[in-house]
């Protein structure tokens, strides 16, 4: 009698890295034993809060080996409830929200839907890692895998459009061939008459070289995109629903040009406190004794910065994030050592300021800072 193997939460991350790392490692053991019908992973991916475990990653080594029979998701929805408050709004409630003592807290939140169904990042990862069909360019020509165990792709459209500097160019359709589950096969792309002109197709690409401030045609950005849709209604989709996709890079544009150009007039106002900059439109303050924050910007006489006692610096350096459940329990209790160490909080000090104004009038800041924690 064949087995099922399930590998647990603690097995999965060392499956992931034996693959990678050894290829006659445990990993490959377990996919070749056949005392077992097909390996499978129990909490393949915890998407607990907000963490992810490397969907993409898992898949490709399930895919490497025919025996590999995938895993499970923790969980498909958040498990909460609605509760009505006392001033009739309505609040999404977990763990003891009704007063419910001891309690998990958000440790029923692992899905990849929201409690209303609202879909989050993590659906659409699970998504386009879960397509039914895989999409390559290999040597000119496009490779379409049929990731279905049943269906052939015969219900499906491939459609394609091309960009061109971020605007699509052309569209067109791609007949796809008889592929069975399992199988690939490579198809040719078609002539795209926008590729003939390798450069800039208006003159908007130009840029200025500094050194002979003579104008230079910059190559543009060409980018495909190949959907696989629907081709009629289904149970569960209207036609057209895309259930695949990929974009490819057929030429990466030049970068734009990071040069500071001046093209206007500016008036420069210090004194021993701050620095004003203002322009045609808009003004720029620092503080220049405390720690150089920038205390206020102005564009269209409208104030772009918020004040607020809670964030005085503005902008600021912030390496920290907020700490998930993991981080306060899985992780060590990671989050009580942030804390105490008031990652959240670091102490800012100025180190210097410094501004110059250049020969064609541009304004340069510079604001060194310290950050220090306990």
């Amino acid at each position: 009698m064949k087995n099922i193997l399930i590998l647990n939460a603690g097995t999965r991350n060392r499956l992931i890295k034996d693959f990678k790392a050894d290829l006659n490692g445990q990993a490959k053991v377990i996919a070749t034993d056949s005392y077992y019908l097909a390996p499978a992973l129990y909490e393949a991916d915890r998407y607990y809060v907000t963490k992810r475990w490397n969907e993409k990653e898992y898949w490709d080594e399930i895919y490497s080996n025919p025996r590999m029979l995938g895993g499970f998701i923790w969980d498909w929805v958040d498990q909460g409830i609605y509760k009505t408050l006392p001033d009739g709004r309505t609040m999404v409630a977990y763990g003891g929200d009704f007063g419910d003592k001891p309690n998990l807290k958000a440790f029923c939140f692992n899905g990849l839907l929201m409690s209303d169904r609202e879909t989050t990042p993590k659906y659409w990862e699970v998504k386009k890692v879960y397509a039914p069909v895989e999409l390559r360019v290999e040597n000119g020509e496009l490779r379409v895998t049929n990731r279905n165990h049943h269906i052939d792709l015969s219900l499906y459209r491939c459609l394609w459009t091309l960009s061109v500097d971020g605007k699509e160019k052309e569209r067109g359709e791609i007949t796809l061939p008889e592929i069975t589950p399992g199988e690939s096969k490579t198809i040719d792309l078609p002539a795209f008459r926008s590729l003939k002109d390798i450069y800039s197709l208006s003159n908007k690409n130009e840029k200025v070289s500094k050194t002979n401030k003579k104008t230079e045609k910059t190559l543009s950005d060409y980018q495909l995109k190949v959907s696989i849709v629907l081709k009629s209604d289904a149970l569960w989709a209207k036609a057209g629903h895309e259930v695949a996709w990929e974009q490819f890079c057929l030429q990466k544009g030049d970068l734009a040009s990071a040069d500071l150009i001046n093209k206007g007039a500016l008036q420069v106002k210090e004194d021993d406190k701050s620095l004003l900059i203002s322009g045609r439109g808009f003004s720029v303050q620092w503080e220049k004794k405390v720690n150089g924050s920038m205390t206020s910007l102005i564009y269209k006489n409208k104030e772009m910065l918020a004040h607020s006692d809670d964030f005085p610096v503005q902008p600021v350096t912030q390496v920290f994030r907020a700490p998930t459940d993991n981080d306060k329990s899985f992780g060590n209790w990671l989050a009580k050592d942030w804390s105490l160490h008031q990652m959240d909080n670091p102490r800012i000090s100025l180190d210097s300021f410094k501004h110059e104004v250049r020969e064609d009038g541009a304004v340069i800041v510079r604001v060194q800072t310290r950050n220090r924690y306990k």
